[in-house]
């Protein structure tokens, strides 16, 4: 089974963004479709750098917010960032 790891900026963005316990609300169907397919997610590529990244919409209790992750070359996922976000 793919594993998903926690990057410490990821643990670090989720505790500024309200802790885990705001937070996992969100993080659910993001987490279930990184278990699914990670691929299916839209990705940001260049010469440094090839991330993925979610969106989700804004709830009662939390902002919409972007993760960034990136799929491991053992098919792993690790959370890289969370933040706000106006766009979704």
């Amino acid at each position: 089974m793919r594993g998903i790891k926690f990057d410490p900026d990821f643990d670090a963005a989720v505790e500024r963004l309200g802790g885990y316990r705001l937070v996992d609300e969100a993080l659910e169907p993001i987490l279930d479709g990184l278990y699914r397919n990670p691929w299916g997610f839209p990705f940001i590529e260049n010469d440094w750098i090839r991330v993925r990244y979610a969106q989700t919409i804004p709830t009662q209790t939390l902002p919409a917010l972007l993760v960034v992750f990136r799929i491991e070359a053992n098919n792993d996922v690790t959370l890289l960032y969370a933040e706000e976000t106006d766009s979704y």
